[in-house]
């Protein structure tokens, strides 16, 4: 079913997305008994006053709501430099909790008017509600029943997000360190206390090294020791071996007889006999 309205009544009202009758009013066959308790009671809580019976707020909530939003997301790249530095970290922090009541107002506000008299009525309006580029309305698009379940959800997502900025999002702020002179005490004996220690790392390893040398130059004096040891042992074993007898020329070894069975003196002694036989 559709209803069409008189816009000459709502001339005070200063958009028709708030008007929620623009291009008609349609819901469901179904729902016409629900539709028709949902306008009494906008009568009953509005009264005679046609601009309270016909003005949703839905586009004042909307607008302040994205307006909160731009603000936390300029105050976010405020944040994210906090994570090198502590003023803006403090400053971003106050400004978050200052803007998170005002996303809490900004929920409470959504969740307000998408329940209130006009919004639940407004809420069974199955027309379409987004135009085109030619001042058409798009069949296909957004319409005013689901703008107000979108309002409503996205009223309590912001109203738990909301409590959590308000809360949790000190807790970075509370485990920064205070600069203090206790702390800076602190920090100094730290330092001092890890130069010491690479200090000592450096002494060590200086130790180390020198014991490798020194162990070194005492394994080689060992080895040139036994090596000397091993050469005048050789030499000695040498010395003692026994040696062969010097030989003249022509001189044969003692005792040895030669193939014509005289003795070696015989022999030597044969060429002078032989020399005064024939002198």
């Amino acid at each position: 079913m559709a209803a069409k309205h008189d816009l000459w009544l709502y001339n005070d009202i200063p958009s028709w997305y708030d008007i929620c009758f623009i291009p008609e009013f349609k819901y469901k066959v179904e729902d016409a008994g629900e539709v028709q308790d949902a306008a009494q009671d906008k009568g009953d809580y509005c009264g005679d006053g046609v601009s309270c019976g016909t003005n949703t707020m839905w586009k004042t909530v909307w607008f302040y709501n994205g307006i909160c939003m731009t603000v936390m997301g300029c105050n976010y790249i405020l944040l994210a430099l906090g994570s090198f530095f502590f003023w803006p970290r403090l400053i971003g922090t106050y400004l978050n909790c200052c803007f998170g009541c005002g996303a809490l107002i900004g929920a409470f506000l959504g969740i307000f008017e998408a329940t209130s008299p006009m919004g639940a009525y407004c809420g069974y309006n199955e027309s379409a509600n987004t135009m085109t580029g030619d001042d058409t309305f798009d069949e296909g698009g957004m319409t005013y029943q689901t703008d107000q379940v979108m309002m409503l959800l996205f009223g309590i997502i912001q109203l738990l997000l909301g409590l959590a900025q308000c809360s949790c999002c000190w807790m970075p702020l509370c485990c920064t360190p205070v600069k203090d002179k206790e702390y800076e005490k602190e920090k100094e004996k730290k330092k001092d206390k890890e130069q010491e220690n690479e200090k000592n790392k450096k002494k060590t390893k200086k130790k180390k090294k020198k014991k490798k040398k020194t162990k070194n130059k005492k394994e080689k004096k060992k080895e040139e020791k036994e090596q000397k040891k091993q050469m005048e042992a050789s030499q000695q074993q040498m010395m003692m071996a026994p040696q062969a007898p010097v030989m003249m020329p022509g001189q044969m070894p003692a005792g040895q007889v030669q193939a014509t069975g005289m003795p070696m003196q015989m022999q030597q002694q044969q060429p002078q006999m032989m020399m005064n036989q024939y002198g």
